[in-house]
């Protein structure tokens, strides 16, 4: 009994190391768990800070790209406008050419002295033999020199009259280009800032855009240091929860070692009780056989160890 007793505590201290190493080691489990769950949440903190960053940069990067599109709108609407004028202008300056060439070779058909060349003189001219010729008798002779004379002053009547619309057209083309121009150098004006402004919206956006890829790379990169974080903290949880069921078994056993020791300590202690009391049993028969005389205590120790004669028991 004695050797089963140590045995069993033997096995007992055996338990309780087992256990204090477990616990020991669960804690630092549990040490290790917290301590990455704690990283993760500096780092989740982090990551809903710069996501927030991230969202009001998009709002700036959208807003610029707003203007930045209608600044590119207003420019591209006045540069079709200065296209047209300068299509307007390129085809007025070669209206311009071709009126020039048409008014030398008008100048180079007529043979007249220059101050001549007045179409309301030229006019009356006419007229006025266009009216003898309906008027006045004429012999034949002097009817063809009238005709050729009308056919003549007509032709010159004609090209200086188209010479006159020519040169009106010439300053009107003129004054168009002119106010062409000034229109022009007036969108130009209102280009130049413009585009300057565009670009530098198209600066500021590029520029926002390397903020934001430079944001997103920083959040990818901490929900990857996130993710392996959270998976090492998932592993020291793990090893928590066997260890803590390891635990729960092991204190289980070492309560049911204990209550086997503490059962046979008991079962020691009756059974030394009982051999006392046995020796006392022996003392008290050699009383009794001496005769003398029993009292009730000893009677019932001689009867619980079954030490009376039969017939005293019967009585």
């Amino acid at each position: 009994m004695s050797d089963n007793v140590e045995a069993l505590k033997a096995r007992l201290t055996e338990l309780k190391n087992e256990l204090r190493r477990l616990e020991e080691e669960a804690r630092e489990a549990r040490r290790q768990r917290d301590e990455y769950n704690s990283e993760v949440k500096k780092i989740a903190a982090e990551i809903r800070a710069l996501i927030e960053k991230l969202s009001t940069l998009r709002a700036e990067i959208a807003e610029v790209r707003s203007k930045k599109n209608e600044v590119f709108e207003k420019l591209k609407a006045l540069r079709e406008e200065r296209r047209k004028l300068i299509d307007e202008i390129r085809s007025l300056r070669e209206e311009a050419r071709r009126l020039r060439e048409e008014l030398r070779t008008l100048r180079g058909t007529l043979h007249v002295p220059r101050r001549r060349l007045d179409e309301e003189e030229l006019r009356e001219r006419l007229e006025r033999l266009e009216w003898e010729y309906q008027t006045r008798p004429l012999l034949p002779e002097e009817e063809r020199s009238l005709v050729e004379r009308i056919k003549t002053v007509e032709a010159l009547y004609i090209s200086v009259r188209r010479i006159n619309e020519i040169r009106s057209r010439l300053e009107d083309i003129r004054s168009e280009i002119e106010l062409k121009r000034t229109k022009l150098n007036d969108l130009q004006s209102k280009i130049e800032p413009l585009a300057e402004q565009y670009l530098s919206l198209k600066e500021k956006l590029s520029q926002l855009k390397a903020k934001r890829d430079e944001l997103r790379a920083m959040i990818d990169n901490l929900r990857a240091k996130r993710d392996a974080l959270r998976e090492e903290a998932n592993k020291f949880h793990n090893r928590y929860i066997e260890l803590s069921a390891k635990l729960k078994e092991l204190r289980s056993e070492v309560e049911r070692v204990a209550l086997l020791i503490k059962a046979a300590e008991i079962s020691q202690a009756l059974e030394r009780r009982r051999r006392v009391m046995f020796e006392r049993a022996l003392k008290v028969l050699d009383k009794y056989k001496r005769g003398e005389r029993l009292t009730l205590e000893e009677f019932k120790l001689l009867l619980e160890f079954n030490m009376l004669p039969t017939a005293e028991k019967k009585a």
